[in-house]
């Protein structure tokens, strides 16, 4: 990271031109042991004109209440990532950086006051969600290492550790395993993780597929799993036209950042908003949560509550984290109109 870090500043600075960025590329990304030959497809892809959609009607809950509770009040929690609300400690959510910065577990309220910060023992290449569940009678947390913005890591990782059951103490949390996790048809960006509530398969969601793969990792089978396919969420929204008249970059507008699991019940948060699927029937229409339009909303979480959830989103420059609560009702539901659709973007 510290070299990448030196490359960007340099091409800032105007001292590196295209051929020696590409070269610079090329060795950082074959000493790291990446496959570089996906990742300059995947980028080639990028540059490609954004596959434009058409205005989606998607059902909405009859009742949805959306309650800003607070900033992450913990200044090292900048880039808060992922999101896990708390069984074992009511009240309670579970957070982590992405790359650049400490492996730290952080503690915080649902109105974002500082709680704990405990340090991991595991490694941090790019730390993007956050999951649980509970077997015999214990909790425990997911970290997914599985960001991948170039498209090139032949493997990313996910680490199990116990929820810690003491707030006051700061003591360095070792996981109980680590799983290795490869995909079947080469790398892939993932931002959204979420876990079966009795831990058997974690479910990972590509970021910048079109449409995005859910992909199923079976977490008894051992310490080295290729990720199966599951489906494709086609539902997902691409940006329209109004969009691309109206903002500057909507490539990743409608990107997934956060996922959540309860029941079959598959909670997916985007850049723009969130969506419920029922996991049993992933190409049936999702229900749609409408979510403040803010930058850089990164994860999300059911809250312990029915019919709750949290969402953070990361620090810009001196700008707030924010920390929202959502509460819907599940027993009427209405099709959103066409028209109030898009006035109400």
């Amino acid at each position: 990271m510290d070299m990448m870090r030196i490359v960007v500043w340099l091409i800032k600075a105007g001292l590196l031109g295209f051929g020696s960025l590409l070269a610079l590329f090329v060795i950082f990304g074959l000493v790291r042991g990446h496959d570089v030959l996906a990742s300059l497809s995947a980028l080639a892809l990028d540059r490609l004109p954004v596959q434009l959609g058409v205005e989606q009607v998607f059902p909405e809950p009859e009742s949805l209440l959306v309650i800003w509770r607070g900033d992450i009040q913990d200044r090292d929690l900048d880039e808060s990532s992922g999101l896990l609300a708390s069984v074992q400690h009511p009240g309670v959510l579970w957070s982590v950086n992405d790359s650049g910065n400490a492996a730290t577990l952080f503690a915080l309220g649902t109105d974002g006051r500082a709680l704990a910060q405990f340090p991991v023992a595991a490694p941090m290449q790019d730390w993007e969600a956050l999951a649980g569940y509970q077997r015999d009678e214990r909790s425990y947390l997911v970290i997914a290492d599985v960001g991948d913005n170039l498209r090139w890591r032949r493997s990313v990782q996910l680490h199990v550790l116990a929820e810690p059951s003491d707030l006051t103490s700061s003591t360095t949390l070792i996981p109980t395993r680590s799983i290795e996790v490869t995909y079947p048809d080469g790398p892939r960006d993932c931002e959204a993780v979420a876990v079966a509530e009795d831990g058997s398969v974690a479910y990972l969601l590509s970021k910048r597929r079109v449409p995005n793969e859910l992909y199923a990792v079976d977490l008894g089978v051992g310490d080295v799993v290729e990720a199966r396919l599951v489906d494709t969420l086609a539902s997902l929204p691409r940006p329209t036209e109004q969009d691309d008249r109206e903002h500057d970059s909507v490539r990743f507008m409608h990107a997934p950042t956060g996922m959540s699991l309860r029941g079959s019940d598959l909670l997916v948060a985007t850049y723009r908003h969130a969506y419920i699927y029922d996991l049993d029937n992933l190409q049936g229409v999702p229900l749609r949560l409408r979510l403040p339009a803010v930058i850089a909303r990164e994860a999300i979480t059911f809250g312990v509550a029915p019919n709750t959830a949290y969402t953070t989103r990361e620090r810009n420059d001196a700008s707030v984290a924010d920390v929202y609560e959502i509460n819907w009702s599940r027993q009427l539901v209405r099709a959103a109109s066409a028209a109030g659709t898009a006035n109400e973007r």
